[in-house]
């Protein structure tokens, strides 16, 4: 943990000598709602789902050989709905957590214009809200810290589109403040696979990003080597513009980590976007 520290400050630090950085920012909020009245036949219930998130990205050639990018999203949504009583009224539920995502990376990439260029990045992931343990509520937990260092290519460096990849060895530290969960640690190769595409006449974008991770050692004492199976991440984003603020917009997701479970995992989000563009 106290290397992961120490190599961050190096980032920190190597990030706040530029003057100038080229910042892009949106701020999204989607909503869905329906209701039905207590008198209403049939099984249909009321709900309403909403969701709100902030995408931020800091770039800059620090100089000749060194380029710095910081990418950084919050989301969190909740869903709200109605159920039935055993009398049969409608009431509304507690809500549920349907978005919970704190994801920032800062990457420096070596532009020795080569074939490759090598990258060293940090990455830190976590939720506003933990509700695993139903006795106790934790806030920005689990944490996981991730170190890596590689080489990256831009395959396609366009106006309208980007396509670039990369492969390194990765180091993680997960910690947990819930008692029920060890913190630990687990180190292996992590491959990076991201592109974006923008729709002609400032239309919309689709973006997506496919993240594999192959943990080759760990701390964890696992009688089932769970923690050997190889972790996927697959995020997609598209978004289609009515205006400068109200679009569309259809997010999908899916995950596979057999430590959590063994089955892969899906999520999709589709609505009327509400967006704001800072710069």
């Amino acid at each position: 943990m106290k290397k992961t520290i120490i190599i961050l400050l190096l980032i920190v630090a190597v990030s706040l000598s530029a003057e100038v950085w080229k910042k892009t920012g949106d701020f999204n909020l989607m909503l869905s709602q329906s209701f039905y009245s207590d008198n209403w036949t049939g099984t249909e219930i009321g709900n309403v789902t909403w969701s709100s998130s902030f995408n931020f990205i800091m770039e800059k050639q620090l100089n000749s050989m060194l380029y710095d990018k910081n990418t950084l999203i919050l989301s969190f949504g909740q869903t709200h709905n109605q159920v039935r009583d055993e009398m049969g009224a409608l009431y509304w539920e507690k809500p549920t957590t349907s978005t919970d995502v704190i994801d920032y990376e800062n990457m420096l990439s070596f532009t020795l214009q080569k074939f490759v260029d090598p990258y060293l990045a940090f990455r830190w992931e976590s939720n506003f809200i933990d509700k695993t343990d139903p006795e106790e509520t934790f806030y920005i937990n689990p944490n996981i810290f991730t170190l890596s260092l590689g080489a990256k290519k831009v395959l396609i460096n366009k106006d309208m589109q980007n396509l670039e990849t990369r492969l390194g060895a990765a180091y993680k530290n997960i910690i947990n403040q819930n008692s029920d969960y060890d913190s630990q640690s687990n180190a292996g190769a992590e491959m990076l696979l991201s592109y974006w595409y923008k729709i002609p006449s400032d239309m919309g974008k689709f973006t997506s990003t496919l993240r594999l991770y192959q943990a080759l050692i760990s701390s964890e004492d696992d009688v089932s080597d769970d923690w050997k199976a190889m972790d996927v991440e697959f995020k997609n984003t598209l978004t289609f513009k009515f205006n400068s603020y109200i679009g569309l917009k259809l997010y999908f997701e899916m995950l596979y980590d057999k430590e959590i479970l063994d089955e892969t995992r899906y999520q999709e989000n589709l609505g009327v976007n509400l967006s704001y563009s800072l710069f």
